[in-house]
């Protein structure tokens, strides 16, 4: 297996913790641009020969898609890596997403009921 290093733009086999890497500079990027609370993840789909950063933020549905392709170059050229083409999606979060956060809030809501009650 050939070793790649964070900035190189073949994503094909990186390993965990190169991953991680990448996802502690982009996170830390988008901090700086002001976009929160992102949830993101790591997918290898069938169609690319790479892994593919997954990025679902609320910001991106309050701006227009230009601004999130800007906010998403930025971010790329401030965590100082290389991405393959369609290696890192920022987009809004989708329908499943926000049912996943709801139901989480609602459980912790309830924990805090139940230890109220008791």
């Amino acid at each position: 297996m050939k070793k790649h290093t964070p900035n190189e733009a073949d994503w094909s086999d990186l390993t965990l913790d190169q991953r991680n890497d990448i996802k502690g500079k982009i996170i830390a990027a988008l901090d700086y641009l002001a976009i929160k609370d992102a949830v993101v993840n790591w997918t290898q789909p069938d169609q690319l020969p790479h892994w593919q950063r997954i990025i679902e933020a609320p910001w991106c549905s309050r701006v227009s898609r230009d601004d999130v392709s800007r906010a998403r170059e930025q971010a790329i050229k401030r965590a100082g890596i290389s991405a393959p083409m369609n290696g890192i999606v920022l987009k809004a979060p989708s329908k499943r997403q926000h049912k996943e956060d709801f139901n989480q809030a609602t459980f912790r809501v309830m924990q805090e009921v139940i230890k109220r009650t008791e």
